[in-house]
């Protein structure tokens, strides 16, 4: 249960993190001045911000959990590290960034590292 906790923390890190690329306050406080607080543009201008806190309190929620059974260091690293490499992913697809090869390598290699803790550490 904890190493999926980790996972779902490393999925909310991204989404929180990709929340960022969207959040726009300036257009949120000209929807309110011009639209209303309970209009639906408003709203929609609000989402960017809600999923922002959603998934900052989500993140923060199941990595509490994955720490209850992984030490520290070891969740840090593959939370930071998987968090890194479905970032990556997100960008190439949903902003349409490009990637090196080299580049590619180096997030197979975060991705091994990753896969290479939670065997080492399940393994003892």
């Amino acid at each position: 249960m904890a190493w999926i906790s980790l996972f779902l923390a490393s999925l909310c890190e991204t989404l929180w993190a990709s929340s960022l690329k969207f959040l726009n306050f300036r257009r949120i406080q000209i929807r309110l001045k011009r639209d209303g607080l309970f209009s639906r543009k408003f709203g929609i201008a609000l989402l960017p911000l809600s999923t922002y806190v959603v998934f900052g309190i989500l993140n923060m929620t199941f990595l509490t959990i994955a720490l209850k059974s992984i030490s520290l260091a070891i969740s840090y690293a593959v939370w930071m590290g998987l968090a890194l490499f479905l970032q990556t992913l997100i960008d190439i697809f949903l902003f349409k960034e490009k990637i090196s090869l080299k580049q590619l390598g180096f997030l197979c290699l975060i991705l091994i590292g990753i896969i290479g803790l939670q065997l080492s550490v399940n393994g003892k």
